[in-house]
């Protein structure tokens, strides 16, 4: 009997310790606290740019395929010469809630917008920031919501209206009248329109600037 009681006090010492160090692991050294994030330019910029990386990742290719050649075929702008179910479903616009690129392009789209929000969140929060860098990473992320709601509200109409990374009450959301969508999208460029800066961002001129916002606004 007193072997068991060592045996059960020796068990419940390693779960406690087990535990304790579960909980006190800190993160890995290449993850970064969202609140460190937007205290300098560059972690800031990188938060803001990193969006346009996952769009054209491997799976799926956002950029390159779903929004360019399956949007495209929908609309009778792309002939797709072999026979390909998932693009089918795009050609002769037989699309189910089962088909694959149906459910890949609404899921980008929402995981691009919790990246928008959580920018937008970030960088209004922000105190340690350039004025200039700070207000064009804040319309870029304006901009990139704006972008993605236009393409899932004229993909499938009605849709959840998700503004918060609030998990809670987004799980909550039922899908919002198309005009209440297309009012944020306004709102959003008008709001990204007065905050980018006429010039390009980067060399590369692949991020937005005002124009881009004047343009999708048009």
């Amino acid at each position: 009997m007193k072997k068991n009681y060592l045996l059960i006090i020796a068990i419940i010492s390693v779960l406690n310790f087990s535990c304790t160090k579960y909980v006190d692991t800190p993160l890995p050294g290449d993850q970064l606290v969202s609140e460190l994030v937007f205290t300098d330019d560059k972690t800031a910029t990188a938060a803001v740019t990193g969006v346009y990386a996952n769009m054209n990742a491997f799976n799926y290719q956002f950029a390159n395929v779903l929004i360019s050649y399956l949007s495209a075929m929908q609309a009778d702008d792309l002939q797709y010469a072999a026979a390909f179910a998932n693009y089918d479903v795009f050609r002769n616009n037989t699309l189910l809630p089962s088909s694959q690129y149906v459910n890949a392009y609404w899921s980008s789209l929402y995981s691009y917008i919790y990246q928008a929000n959580s920018c937008i969140d970030g960088l209004t929060a922000a105190t340690g920031l350039s004025p200039s860098v700070k207000n064009h990473l804040l319309g870029e992320a304006y901009f990139q919501r704006a972008f993605f709601y236009f393409y899932l509200v004229n993909m499938y109409g009605d849709v959840p209206l998700i503004t918060t990374t609030n998990y809670a009450e987004n799980n909550l959301k039922h899908r919002d009248p198309q005009q209440e969508v297309y009012a944020k999208i306004i709102s959003d460029l008008t709001e990204a329109k007065s905050l980018m800066s006429d010039e390009y961002p980067s060399t590369t001129k692949f991020r937005p600037n005002k124009a881009a916002a004047t343009a999708l606004l048009a």
